[in-house]
């Protein structure tokens, strides 16, 4: 992962961590459905914003 400094860093890495864990389980039931582009938009704003905060 990186970042502007080691704890943007290591949120990244959570954060990638956790989607990762997120599609191996639903891959575990079937085939992932694919996000839209304006999701995709909407959860960057979360991540950038709010997660972690």
């Amino acid at each position: 992962a990186t970042g502007k400094n080691a704890e943007s860093a290591i949120k990244a890495a959570v954060m990638t961590e956790d989607n990762a864990a997120i599609v191996w389980l639903a891959s575990q039931l079937g085939t992932p459905l694919t996000i839209s582009e304006e999701d995709i938009a909407k959860l960057h704003h979360r991540y950038t914003n709010v997660y972690g905060q």
